[in-house]
């Protein structure tokens, strides 16, 4: 697809509320902010790597989206490009909650509100604080220093007190009252022995470089707290050096877990984390919520998964109750006619008795009915040999059943049926032809025999299966 068109045909299933009218206006707008009006309708494979990514911004901001995940939206750009999708991310982000992922650390610290770090797939720290450092004086009172720090931001701690310097952690929620621990201090620096004093933010490339040392050393990332970031591991046990306790333990979280479960959030008030069956459940709404809605969205999809089947069933059924099963199945009525056109060879020997030569007239006269007519021969034998080895194949599609008369003068006749053993139901056919003559003789020329084949009865295998399918 092309740049506009993709937009535009991912757009109809994003704007939601917007008319058709407005559609075209929002998806230039992006166009435009994304600055790529001169490849609106070059094909979106054409376009660069750091193009296509400007592109996927584009169609996750389309709509105003309220929640927009970017996985490191900025790679592969080139400086230029990078700080055109920083103004853009800036300008668009107002209404949105925007969950970004970056390598780069002055992109995190430019556009995060709230920065967080991960390492070995799971969240490290979060959060940020300000860093203070006075320089002692020879007549330092770091008690008192402390108490009048503390006195204004209670939830200060002091990180370190080593040779000349002392060093807290001001948590951020209490920047309104920085103002007035400065001035107390700029007012009592010659009591309290203070030389100088500054605060600062600590760099994003100096904790996340920590953060990746500790992972990497198997430390308590919560026993050590960095400057910049509040962690939120839980403790476990270490047995740390008094020189390590006093280096890090002066830290407070800003948002922290307490060995009962309970987060303390920024705003210093607790909240009850979810464990066990509770927690279970609301994975299990969540994504229960997740899917429905996705659903929703997407219902032609959800109504093909249940109509589909539901009409090959209801098929599956009307086939399996139309077409009759074994025990439905009729006689099979035999008759010669069922081979399609025949020849019958009818043998009579020369000078056989008036009653065999009576016999073979009546079996002779029924073949008109049966499409087939007879062949006269004295030696049936030689007669099946000698048209085999004349017509190959085609005698033998054609000759299916056939009879011989032999007997004296007396009133005893021989009759042999013969039938062809490559068809099916032959001896049977072969068999009834001979004795419908006999009938026909005794009885009259309108008397018959009728023959059928009945099917076989069914086992204890197919009687359950009909069972089931009923």
């Amino acid at each position: 697809l092309k740049g506009y068109s993709l937009c535009f045909s991912l757009s109809r299933l994003q704007l939601k509320g917007y008319s058709q009218e407005k559609i075209p206006a929002e998806v230039d707008r992006i166009i435009r902010i994304l600055n790529l009006e001169d490849k609106r309708h070059s094909h979106s494979k054409t376009l660069s790597g750091g193009m296509k990514r400007k592109l996927s911004i584009g169609i996750g901001l389309i709509g105003d989206s309220k929640v927009v995940m970017l996985d490191e939206p900025t790679s592969g750009m080139d400086p230029s490009a990078r700080r055109a999708t920083w103004d853009l991310l800036q300008g668009e982000k107002r209404g949105r909650t925007i969950l970004l992922t970056t390598h780069f650390m002055d992109e995190a610290d430019l556009l995060g509100d709230r920065i967080v770090i991960m390492a070995g797939g799971e969240l490290q720290c979060c959060g940020a604080g300000y860093h203070m450092v006075i320089v002692k004086d020879a007549l330092c009172n770091v008690s008192e220093i402390t108490r009048l720090v503390h006195m204004y931001v209670p939830n200060a701690t002091l990180e370190s007190s080593a040779g000349a310097e002392l060093s807290y952690i001001l948590p951020k929620e209490s920047t309104n009252r920085f103002e007035l621990l400065f001035a107390e201090l700029e007012m009592n620096r010659e009591e309290l022995g203070i030389a100088s004093y500054g605060a600062s933010v600590t760099t994003m490339e100096e904790v996340f470089l920590r953060v990746g040392k500790l992972v990497d050393s198997s430390l308590d990332i919560q026993a050590i707290q960095l400057p910049a970031l509040q962690y939120q591991h839980e403790r476990r046990s270490h047995d740390w050096t008094m020189d390590d306790t006093s280096s890090y333990s002066g830290m407070t979280d800003v948002t922290d877990f307490t060995d009962s479960g309970t987060l303390i959030s920024e705003d210093c008030s607790n909240i009850k984390l979810n464990t066990g069956a509770r927690l279970y459940m609301q994975q299990f709404y969540a994504m229960f919520l997740k899917r429905a809605l996705y659903s929703w969205r997407n219902w032609k999809v959800i109504v093909a998964q249940f109509l589909v089947p539901l009409v090959f069933t209801v098929l599956a059924l009307v086939v399996a109750k139309t077409f009759p099963g074994r025990y439905d199945s009729p006689q099979l009525r035999l008759a010669l006619g069922r081979y399609g056109p025949t020849t019958v060879p009818v043998a009579l020997e020369p000078g056989k008795g008036p009653l065999a030569i009576a016999l073979a007239q009546v079996y002779s006269s029924q073949l008109d009915a049966q499409k087939a007519h007879d062949v006269n021969i004295s030696d049936f034998t030689e007669y099946v040999l000698t048209k085999t080895e004349e017509e190959g194949g085609a005698f033998n599609e054609r000759c299916v059943v056939g009879a011989s008369f032999s007997g004296g003068t007396g009133k005893l006749v021989e009759v042999t049926a013969y039938f062809n053993n490559q068809g099916y139901h032959t001896a049977a056919t072969a068999l009834m032809m001979v004795d419908n003559a006999l009938f026909k003789m005794l009885a009259g020329p309108n008397a018959s025999i009728m023959t059928g084949n009945m099917p076989m009865p069914r086992n204890i295998s197919e009687s359950a299966q009909s069972q089931l399918t009923e």
